[in-house]
């Protein structure tokens, strides 16, 4: 009972540093949570044909549907299923310290320092990153069990976690059948032979998982006409390209036609056609791949670092005597493995925060086996503890600071709204991802980009074809060019409306 006080009252702690956040960043959006929230009114509208998708995992929207049902803001409903993803982040952590049979006090600090954590993945992006976090807690937490492969339903509730990884990003897929064929290489390293029961479990594993991926699988191959399990990795791959350099240019460069009738834009369905093919590992490639991939390590390893300066530098202070301990090892492979999987792409730090916060457990267990010699008094005790707490801070206050400008969209679109009665077809000659999200708060599409000057006749032209009613324009231009009525300015933006020209 004393120990799931620390749970309630790093809950409480949350709740309230939530409620401070949530004045400032409750509006927060970006681009990738409007195209889940547009596929979940899809759902919500019975349009499923043009909802599902095969670029963004479908769990997330269908965690949404609610906010349309009890007439929640899609941004602010989801704010508040982070809260309820908190709780079980301190669950999870609390679980993980309980394995370890670590000394009360190092669990109930380790508690605690997640409390900041929390209120970080619930503020920095509205995408499924927080959910995904909790359900690889949970799987990791199963699988590093001493005795995992000789419980045939912890096997299954493993693999039912594994399909729900992957109906949420495509990339839980990979991490699932890659981490649990390493869990088998692990046994055998052990032991030196595998067991017929641990192959038997293995395979049992993956058809388990197969079993609750086909229904969605079958969907999206049917609905694109090939067989497809995502779109998003192959995407992902092509925009490593350097002529690309990481950007989406059939996207955000150029008007594009929102993805469907539905659509907010055409960021609801990335189309893979568009990106031009590349091969990574051909001879002309090779050395820009390998160099990216060498940079994104480098990240991968500052930012774990960055997350908890205090907890994941003791990884270096590992024994030998617990090398043997199964449990980390497995812990700590799960953090590794799941990180190095982004490195061949892009490292971004949501992308990582399974590392970062199993490399951090990692980094409680280690402190526990100095606790003697640290923790020698209450003052020491309380030092520590309060500058290993206070150690995420810088983190922080970087990515909730690159979050601070999302939060405009909201009321400028407010004051669009109000003042020029703005609605209709969308489009900009600057700033795709705030037009976007204008564009989205105004209940209206967004046709994209077109980085020319509005006295370019093209610019028009390419508008009026596509049936944009509306430019958002970032220049300072005082003049209205001929076609194009100038309606008022908001901020930097000055909004005109296409009308015909004058003969």
């Amino acid at each position: 009972m004393q120990e799931k006080k620390h749970i309630v009252v790093a809950s409480s702690i949350y709740l309230i540093l939530w409620i401070v956040s949530s004045l400032f960043l409750i509006h927060g959006i970006n681009a990738d949570s409007i195209s889940y929230f547009s596929i979940s009114k899809k759902y919500f509208d019975g349009n499923f044909s043009e909802a599902i998708n095969a670029y963004w995992g479908p769990l997330f929207s269908w965690l949404i549907v609610p906010a349309f049902l009890i007439k929640i803001e899609p941004h602010i409903f989801a704010r508040i299923l982070f809260g309820i993803f908190s709780v079980a982040l301190f669950f999870f952590v609390d679980k993980y310290l309980i394995r370890f049979e670590l000394n009360k006090n190092i669990r109930s600090l380790g508690i605690y320092f997640f409390t900041l954590p929390a209120v970080f993945f619930s503020f920095y992006r509205l995408t499924p990153d927080y959910f995904l976090l909790i359900i690889t807690l949970a799987y990791v937490y199963v699988v590093s069990d001493k005795n995992y492969w000789e419980k045939k339903n912890q096997v299954i509730i493993s693999s039912i976690l594994g399909a729900l990884m992957f109906l949420t990003k495509s990339y839980g897929l990979i991490f699932f059948i890659v981490y649990q064929t390493i869990l088998v290489l692990m046994e055998y390293y052990s032991s030196k032979r595998l067991s017929r029961n641990i192959l038997l479990n293995y395979f049992l594993s993956l058809v388990v998982l197969s079993i609750f991926i086909s229904p969605w699988i079958f969907l999206l191959s049917n609905k694109y006409g090939a067989f497809t399990v995502s779109t998003s990795g192959a995407i992902n791959i092509r925009i490593v390209n350097p002529e690309l350099n990481f950007k989406h240019p059939p996207i955000e460069s150029g008007f594009a036609e929102p993805s469907d009738k539905y659509s907010i834009s055409a960021w609801d369905d990335p189309d893979l056609e568009a990106y031009p093919e590349w091969n990574p590992l051909s001879f002309s490639n090779i050395k820009y791949f390998l160099t990216n991939t060498a940079k994104n390590v480098l990240k991968l390893i500052i930012f774990i670092l960055a997350f908890s300066p205090l907890l994941s530098s003791l990884i270096i202070f590992i024994r030998k005597k617990d090398i043997g301990n199964k449990i980390l090892v497995k812990i700590l492979f799960a953090g590794i493995i799941y990180g190095l999987g982004y490195t061949t792409i892009y490292v971004e730090n949501r992308y990582i925060w399974p590392s970062c916060v199993l490399i951090t457990i990692i980094g409680v267990f280690i402190l526990n086996s100095f606790y003697k010699k640290v923790f020698t008094n209450s003052l020491k005790s309380a030092i520590i503890s309060f500058l290993i707490i206070i150690s995420f801070i810088p983190f922080f206050i970087y990515g909730i600071t690159q979050q601070l400008p999302n939060t405009k969209a909201y009321f400028q679109a407010k004051s669009l709204k109000n003042n020029f009665e703005i609605s209709g077809n969308i489009a900009s000659t600057n700033y795709w991802d705030q037009g976007l999200a204008l564009s989205y708060f105004l209940n209206s599409k967004f046709y994209g980009t077109e980085k020319l000057p509005l006295n370019k006749p093209e610019l028009l032209e390419k508008a009026k074809k596509m049936g944009i009613n509306y430019i958002f324009d970032y220049s300072n231009n005082a003049q209205s060019p001929d076609g194009l009525k100038f309606i008022g300015k908001i901020d930097s933006i000055s909004v005109y409306k296409i009308v015909e020209q004058t003969p």
